[in-house]
């Protein structure tokens, strides 16, 4: 139950509050307008991944791109992409992204850079600290939709991020190599 302030308490507030700022201002008119045109951008850039995805993943169907071999990586290699040591060759940040929306990007993302012959990527999923430790929605289920079969013939490896590409929130993926069948 809620009890209301009386007289004196409320006095007493305004008089230790008195001197302090506002953090963050109320909304204004072109605050709107610049969060409406944020909202526009983001849209566009959801829009041209989902016509690179249709136009990508056609070529690599219709091409037979992708290797149906079981995935491999040696030991060497395996240590020199937990450590970060082979550098990204793109980003993704799915900040913003609620988990239907990531899942289509992150998909359209990954077949973009195997047509574009790109060997590992960095997908940033971000964490929220908290007493219970860090999560995070995306955090936890990137790593879940790698794992399935669907991407098993597109990603040989993934696994978190060095502290200096964002450690916990972020993921390297190894791709695998696109077959060339045109040779």
């Amino acid at each position: 139950m809620e009890r209301k302030l009386n007289r004196h308490e409320l006095s007493l507030w305004k008089e230790v509050t008195k001197d302090d700022r506002k953090m963050k201002d109320y909304l204004t008119e072109e605050k709107i307008e610049n969060k409406a045109e944020s909202i526009k951008k983001k849209d566009k850039i959801r829009k041209n991944y989902e016509d690179v995805n249709e136009t990508s993943s056609r070529k690599i169907k219709d091409k037979g791109l992708i290797n149906k071999q079981k995935p491999q990586i040696n030991k060497r290699m395996r240590t020199k992409f937990e450590r970060g040591l082979i550098r990204p060759e793109a980003n993704l940040d799915l900040h913003g992204y609620n988990r239907i929306e990531a899942e289509k990007i992150l998909e359209a993302f990954i077949k973009t850079c195997i047509y574009k012959e790109k060997r590992c990527i960095l997908v940033v999923t971000g964490k929220k600290k908290s007493i219970l430790g860090s999560k995070s929605v995306l955090r936890e289920l990137v790593p879940k939709w790698l794992n399935e079969n669907n991407y098993s013939s597109l990603v040989l490896a993934h696994s978190y991020a060095t502290q200096k590409d964002g450690g916990d929130g972020a993921r390297y993926i190894l791709l695998r190599k696109k077959e060339n069948n045109d040779e």
